[in-house]
Order: structure tokens, then sequence, then C-alpha cells
């Protein structure tokens, strides 16, 4: 009897001796788990001069350490501190500070936290509101021109302060010419228009002009002009990209349109590509006069991780239009080379 007992207990002892290991090996295995109870924030209405840090809460709910890999921001005027390490059953912080400076309206910032939680590895934070600014452009302060040069029509706007009174010095551009501007002043101190115009018949241009004011914080107001100024044959896009752009895509193709600005029915005469990088159908548009091109990639014939442009030209019964140009980008990433 003594030594069937003593056998019982070398039995036992040598059972939890030999899984012990295995035990710690299957409690190490677990992993963390990161929390985020509130992911999104709302800053209400701020002014562009306010700070704007908030510091969301993350707690580590595995029994592993939970390792903060890193935070990346949706854009640059976001900055993102955070504690790396996490212990089980900890909490730490993830504090985004944003830079409200040129804003204007509504804004919405993003920030990707990126965690060894293996079921949740990337959790996305957001901040939301709106910024008033010491001095309201409207109504924004980009212009867009695209269309025919006689059927562009002007541009204007608005700088009015929010804040206190302040005078425009002088203004400056860099658009040679291709667009013109004037300034008027609706209010002494408060309200002041600036009117733009195009001055190019065709052709495709960005500038922008910069007024200089008498505000500290606001010492300059900048426009930004972009222009696409067609003739009466018109091809969107201007560039197309096709191909494969990574290895887990698939191959796109795409789409270009020849339209009349006029409304007039014409006829492409030619289409000039290169038939080794790209396989070009047209069509008709049933609703508007003009016509579809689809354009295809010939993916045999683009060699892997290349990148490679390729004009493609058109020509209508509409000479004086003369060669209306497209720039393909034929794009093979499906893998690396070799």
């Amino acid at each position: 009897m003594l030594c069937l007992k003593w056998f019982c207990r070398v039995l036992a002892t040598s059972f939890v001796i030999c899984c012990l290991p295995v035990f710690s090996l299957l409690w190490a295995d677990e992993p963390p788990s990161i929390i985020i109870a509130q992911t999104y924030f709302g800053f209400g209405e701020l002014s562009e001069t306010a700070p704007l840090s908030h510091a969301f809460i993350v707690k580590n709910g595995g029994k592993s350490t939970l390792n903060i890999r890193d935070v990346k921001p949706s854009c640059g005027c976001t900055i993102a501190r955070f504690d790396r390490v996490i212990p089980p059953g900890s909490e730490g912080k993830v504090t985004l500070e944003v830079n409200l400076k040129g804003f204007q309206g509504y804004v919405k910032k993003t920030a990707t936290v990126l965690s060894d939680d293996p079921a949740n590895p990337r959790v996305v934070l957001t901040l939301e509101g709106a910024v008033k600014p010491l001095i309201e452009v409207r109504p924004e302060k980009t212009v867009y021109f695209q269309g025919m040069a006689g059927d562009i029509a002007e541009k204007t706007i608005d700088f009015v302060t929010t804040s206190r009174p302040f005078h425009i010095r002088k203004t400056e551009d860099n658009l040679d010419k291709k667009a013109g501007y004037r300034l008027t002043t609706v209010e002494d101190g408060r309200h002041y228009r600036l009117t733009v115009f195009n001055n190019t018949l065709r052709g495709n241009y960005r500038g922008s002009i910069t007024l200089h004011t008498d505000f500290d914080e606001k010492p300059e107001l900048t426009v930004w002009i972009n222009a696409f100024i067609e003739g009466e044959i018109a091809v969107r896009p201007k560039v197309l990209v096709v191909g494969q752009l990574s290895p887990d895509q698939g191959v796109i193709s795409g789409k270009i349109l020849v339209v009349d600005n006029k409304k007039k029915a014409f006829k492409i005469v030619k289409c000039t590509y290169d038939k080794r990088l790209i396989n070009v159908t047209q069509t008709s548009l049933s609703n508007e006069s003009g016509f579809s091109l689809e354009v295809k990639p010939e993916m045999q014939n683009i060699p892997l991780g290349s990148r490679i442009q390729t004009p493609l030209t058109v020509e209508t019964d509409e000479t004086s239009e003369g060669k209306l140009e497209v720039q393909i980008q034929a794009i093979n990433l499906g893998g690396s080379p070799g």
C-alpha cells in the first residue's frame, strides 16, 4: 500500500512538472486585446487659432502585452502621441493634436492605430467639427474653370472678417496673364470681393492669387485657380490609368469621352495609339453628341513592375480642332519581377 501511494505521488509530481511548460505556453499565447470605447470625438465649433487636442483611452483587455506599433494620421496637420506598450488589464492613451490654421467650415480628421492585436490590428479614430476662420472665404478658396473659353463665366470670391477689421495691402499672382482678376471693396475693413476671369482660348493651367493683409494672424489669403479650357471638341479625361496597380487587384480598363461642347454631330476619323500596349474600342454615346473610347491594357506586352506612358491621339472631322491627345499610363504592378 505504501509503495502504491508513493508511486501515485511520484506520477502526479511528474505530470505537473512535465505539463507546466505546456500550460505556461498556452497562457503566454493568449493575445492582447485592444479596446477603445470611444473612437469618435466631436469638437463642436472652434476658431482656427484655437488648440485642438483630444486623448483617446486605450485599454488592453487581453492576457499579453499590447504593443501599439504606430498611429498614422490622415494628413500632416495632425500629430499623434501615444503609449507604445500597454500591459494586460492596463490603460494607455492616444492623443491627437490638430492645427486648425487655414481651415474653414466642416472638418473631419482621422488617424489609424496599428497594434499587435490579431483580431483587431487597425482601429480608426475620428475628430470632427466645424472651424470658424478669422476671415471667411466665400464660397471657397479654389476657382475652377472648365469648358469653352467663350462659355466660361467670371467667378467671385468674398472675404469677410469674423473678428476685427482688416485691409488688403497688395495682391500678386503667378498666372502669367492666363487669367485676370479685379479686387473691389464691399465694406471697408470688413468685406472685399475678388472677381476672377479666364483669358486663355485653349489649354490647361494652374496658379494662385495672393492677397496680403494688415491682419497679423492672417497676413496672406490665397486663392487657387484650376483651369481646363476646351475647344469645341473635348476629350475627358486628359490622363487615364489602366493595368494592374497592385498584386491584390485585378486588371482595370478605362473610358475616354470625346464630346462636342456645342452639341453638334461629328465623326472620329482617326485614333492613333500603340497597339502593343493598349486596345481601344469606340462606341457612340446615347445621350449626347460624342463617343466613348474604352481602353484596355495589353498586359502580356507590359513588363512586370513597369509604368509606361503612351499617347492616344484623336482626330475628328472638325479639322479646326486639330489633334486631341490623352496620356495613357499603362501599369503592371502585379508582382515583383524575378
